[in-house]
């Protein structure tokens, strides 16, 4: 998800090719490169802002984690769905996704650190009630989650990916990728339920897992006729 720029990859893989690879050559936009993390980090700020100037402090800490979280939601399923995206349908709009994927997987890391900071920070001014509300399988998941993001975004450079090894990278991110879809659609699925915006999500999350596997069938499918032909 977090990728370096490399220049070979495999369809459907966690790898993303070249800043301008010749199949998804387009025009750098406004939005393009390291100015997608200087987004995530404004997006970030302005949440933070907005909802830490209304209300008791208990209360808007409690929103911040919601807003954060749902944010992360985003910059996770653009970066997850970029490369089956343009295997299934191609378009100006996938590519500039796949174009881009090391930096919205950058902007997820900038977002969820925002995420990290507003749970401890809940913690510590309301702990009965941080709690309470707490699993220790939850709080493991996401303890792993955070540890695979975090190294993702260590090794999203072509030298730490060449340092790591191929092999090693692609089962770091691959891991790390999966494992981040299974912490949201856990966690939206099993709200799913009772609020409205919770199940539009968790049909998002699964939607975008339903993808992956489409475009894996189609690579496979076009694999044996290139052979063939």
């Amino acid at each position: 998800m977090v990728a370096p720029m490399t220049r070979t990859s495999s369809a459907g893989s966690p790898s993303v090719s070249s800043s301008s690879p010749p199949d998804v050559g387009a025009r750098l936009t406004a939005l393009d490169g390291p100015r997608l993390v200087a987004l995530a980090a404004a997006v970030l700020a302005v949440e933070a802002a907005a909802t830490l100037a209304t209300g008791p402090l208990t209360a808007s800490l409690g929103e911040l984690l919601r807003v954060t979280a749902r944010t992360s939601l985003a910059w996770f399923l653009l970066a997850f769905v970029a490369r089956p995206l343009v295997a299934v349908a191609p378009s100006p709009a996938s590519k500039w996704l796949l174009r881009n994927r090391r930096y919205l997987g950058l902007g997820l890391a900038v977002s969820h650190a925002g995420h990290l900071a507003a749970i401890v920070a809940f913690a510590a001014v309301a702990p009965t009630a941080f709690w309470a509300d707490r699993e220790v399988g939850t709080l493991l998941a996401g303890g792993l989650a955070y540890a695979l993001l975090a190294a993702m975004a260590a090794t999203s450079t072509d030298r730490a990916a060449a340092w790591l090894g191929r092999r090693r990278w692609r089962a770091l991110h691959t891991a790390g990728m999966w494992t981040l879809w299974a912490v949201f659609a856990v966690s939206y699925g099993g709200r799913a339920g009772v609020s409205v915006l919770a199940a539009v999500l968790a049909a998002l999350i699964a939607g975008a897992a339903a993808l992956r596997a489409l475009a894996l069938v189609r690579t496979r499918r076009r694999g044996p006729r290139r052979a063939a032909a």
